[in-house]
C-alpha cells in the first residue's frame, strides 16, 4: 500500500467518523412526541403489524423494504426484552422509534464508504476523499439520517447501485477490448449485484427507478463502442440488470404481485400526489429543488462547487462521470414536474452532489498547480458552512421539543374534567395526561366551539405558532377570544421572533429550518398557553 493509498484511507475513516458523530448526535429529537417526524407513527405500526404475524402491509404509498426491516429489528427488540424482562410486553412507541432511527443512522454513515468507491472509480482517490468529507457534512443528508424513515436507506442503494453500474460498465468494457471471457463474466456478476441492489432500493422508495436509466445509458455505451458484428452479444448486460432489479424488488416488496390490486391504487395515488401538491403551493420540482433543496441540502457553497464540477464531468466526458450525470439527470426530471416538493425528495441527489463538489475543487485546485497544498485548502473552505450548518442542527435537535415541555407542564397542572382547545394540525397536538380531559373543536361555520353554546369557554386554550403556517393555523375569533377573555399562564418559544418561514421546508410538517438557525431555539412550534380569567388566579406560575 502505497502512502497516497494510506492518506485516502484516513481521510476516509476522518470522514466516516465526523458522519457518524453528526448522524447519532440528537438521533433522541422530539420524543416521547409521536409526530415529531411525521410518518414515523405510520412506519411503526406498520412494522408491528408484521411482527404481530400479517406479512402483507396492506399499504404501498411506500415500498415494503423499510418496513420488513422495522419489523425485524423489533421482532428482535422484544426477543431481547422477554430475556431481560420475562413479563415485559412490546417495548414503548419512542423506544422502537429510536431503534428505527438508529438503524436509518447506520444506513446514512455506510453511504460515505459507498460514495468513496463510486467517486474513486468514476474521477480518482483524491475527489473520492473530498466527496466523502462533502457528504459527511451534508445538511439534509445529515437531518434525514434522523428520521427512521424511507429516504436514507434508498439513498445508499441508489448510491450502491450507481457504483456497482459503473464498475461493471469498466470491468465489461475492458473484457471486450481485451476479448477475456473470464472477464466479461465477472462483470455481468457485479451487473447482477448492480441490479439486485437498485431493486432494493426502488423496494424502498419508488423514485429510485432512475437508476434503470443508468443501466440504460450503460449498456447503449457498451454497445456503441463494440463492432457492429458483436453487438448483440453486448446486450446481455442490461438484460440482467432488468432481471436483477426485478428480483432485487419482488424481495423487497413481494405483495407487490401478490396483492396487485392494492399495489396499484397505491402506486397511483403516489402519481397524483406527487402531481397535485401537499399543502402550500411552492411552484414546481423543477425550480423549488435547484432553488432551496439542492442549495441548502449540500450546502450553499458546496451546491456552487457542484455547479463547476458538473462542467467539469461535461468537459472530460469520461463514462463514469456520464453515468453519474444521467443519474442526476433522471432523477430530477422524475421529482421535477411535480407540486409536492418536500426536500426529502431530492436526498439521493445529494451524494452525486457531493462528487461533482469535489471534482469542482480539484479542478480548481489543479489551476493554482499545487493540488497537494491548495486541494485540502479549498475542500475546508466548501465545507466548513456546511459542516457548522449540521452541528447547529444537532444541537437544536438535542434540545426538547416544546411540544415535550407543554405537555409536561398541562399534565402536571391541569385538574380533573379541565376543558381544553388547542390550535393546529395532528403533528401538534399535545400528548396531555389529565384525568377526564375534555377537548373542545372550534367549528368555523358557527364561529364558536362545536357542541357548544356561544356563551361556553373552554377553561384553556392551548395556541401553536410557527412559520410552517400551514400546521399551525390560529382562527382569527379565537385569537381575539384569547386576548379579551383569558390570560397568558406559560410559554414555550422555539424561536426568538416570528422566524424566517422562507427557510423552512413549507411542505413538511418537521419544525425547525434547513438553514438560518440563529433566532432558532429549539424544536417545536411556539406554543402559548391561556386560562380562562376565571381560572387564571389559581394557575401555578412557576417555569
Amino acid at each position: 500500500m502505497t502512502d497516497r493509498d494510506r492518506h485516502a484511507r484516513a481521510w476516509l475513516g476522518a470522514a466516516i467518523l465526523v458522519g457518524a458523530v453528526l448522524r447519532i448526535w440528537g438521533l433522541w429529537f422530539g420524543l416521547p412526541h409521536p409526530q415529531a417526524r411525521p410518518d414515523e407513527v405510520e412506519a411503526v405500526s406498520y412494522a408491528l403489524k408484521i411482527v404481530h404475524g400479517d406479512l402483507n402491509p396492506h399499504f404501498f404509498h411506500w415500498p415494503s423494504l423499510h418496513l420488513y426491516v422495522l419489523a425485524f429489528l423489533f421482532r428482535a427488540a422484544v426477543a431481547v426484552r422477554a430475556i431481560i424482562e420475562p413479563a415485559s410486553a412490546t417495548p414503548p412507541f419512542d423506544h422502537l422509534v429510536l431503534l428505527g432511527r438508529a438503524y436509518v443512522a447506520a444506513a446514512g454513515v455506510l453511504t460515505i464508504p459507498v460514495l468513496y468507491l463510486l467517486a474513486r472509480r468514476a474521477a480518482g482517490k483524491q475527489t473520492a476523499v473530498g466527496a466523502a468529507l462533502l457528504l459527511a457534512v451534508a445538511p439534509l443528508h445529515v437531518r434525514d439520517s434522523h428520521f427512521a424513515m424511507t429516504d436514507v436507506t434508498m439513498t445508499c442503494l441508489v448510491t450502491l447501485s450507481l457504483w456497482l453500474i459503473v464498475e461493471a460498465h469498466v470491468r465489461l468494457g475492458e473484457s471486450l477490448s481485451a476479448r477475456q471471457a473470464a472477464g466479461w463474466r465477472r462483470g455481468l456478476h457485479v451487473t447482477a449485484a448492480a441490479g439486485v441492489a437498485g431493486g432494493l432500493a426502488v423496494g424502498t422508495k419508488y423514485s429510485a427507478a432512475a437508476v434503470l436509466a443508468v443501466a440504460a445509458a450503460s449498456q447503449f455505451m457498451l454497445a456503441a463502442s463494440t463492432p457492429l458484428r458483436r453487438r448483440p452479444s453486448t446486450w446481455a448486460p442490461l438484460l440482467v440488470f432488468l432481471a436483477a432489479s426485478a428480483a432485487g424488488f419482488l424481495m423487497a416488496t413481494p405483495y407487490a404481485l401478490l396483492d396487485f390490486t392494492t399495489f396499484r391504487a397505491d402506486l397511483m395515488f403516489n402519481f397524483s400526489h406527487l402531481a397535485a401538491g401537499h399543502g402550500p403551493d411552492l411552484g414546481r420540482g423543477w425550480v423549488r429543488h435547484l432553488t432551496f433543496s439542492l442549495p441548502y441540502g449540500l450546502g450553499v457553497a458546496a451546491f456552487l462547487a457542484a455547479g463547476g464540477g458538473t462542467l467539469v464531468a461535461l468537459w472530460r466526458s469520461s463514462t463514469p462521470l456520464v453515468l453519474v450525470l444521467v443519474f442526476v439527470a433522471a432523477f430530477y426530471v422524475g421529482i421535477g414536474s411535480g407540486q409536492t416538493v418536500f426536500a426529502r425528495y431530492a436526498l439521493p441527489m445529494i451524494p452525486a452532489g457531493a462528487l461533482l463538489a469535489a471534482l469542482g475543487v480539484e479542478a480548481v485546485s489543479l489551476l493554482r498547480g499545487r493540488v497537494v497544498l491548495v486541494f485540502p485548502l479549498l475542500l475546508a473552505l466548501v465545507a466548513a458552512p456546511s459542516l457548522a450548518n449540521s452541528v447547529w442542527l444537532d444541537v437544536l435537535l438535542s434540545r426538547t421539543d416544546t411540544r415535550v415541555l407543554a405537555a409536561r407542564w398541562l399534565s402536571a397542572r391541569l385538574p380533573p374534567d379541565s376543558t381544553m382547545f388547542e390550535s393546529g394540525r395532528e403533528y401538534v397536538s399535545l400528548a396531555v395526561t389529565s384525568p377526564r380531559l375534555h377537548r373542545w373543536y372550534y367549528d368555523p361555520s358557527t364561529r364558536h366551539f362545536a357542541g357548544a353554546t356561544p356563551d361556553m369557554l373552554p377553561g384553556w386554550l392551548v395556541l401553536h405558532r410557527s412559520p410552517l403556517a400551514e400546521y399551525t393555523p390560529v382562527p382569527a375569533p379565537i385569537g381575539d377570544l384569547a386576548r379579551e377573555r383569558y390570560e397568558v399562564i406559560q410559554e414555550f418559544p422555539a424561536t426568538r421572533g416570528e422566524g424566517n418561514p422562507g427557510s423552512y421546508d413549507q411542505q413538511d410538517a418537521f419544525f425547525l429550518p434547513m438553514t438560518g438557525f440563529r433566532n432558532v431555539l429549539r424544536p417545536g412550534p411556539t406554543i402559548v398557553i391561556y386560562a380562562r380569567r376565571d381560572l387564571a388566579p389559581a394557575v401555578p406560575r412557576e417555569p
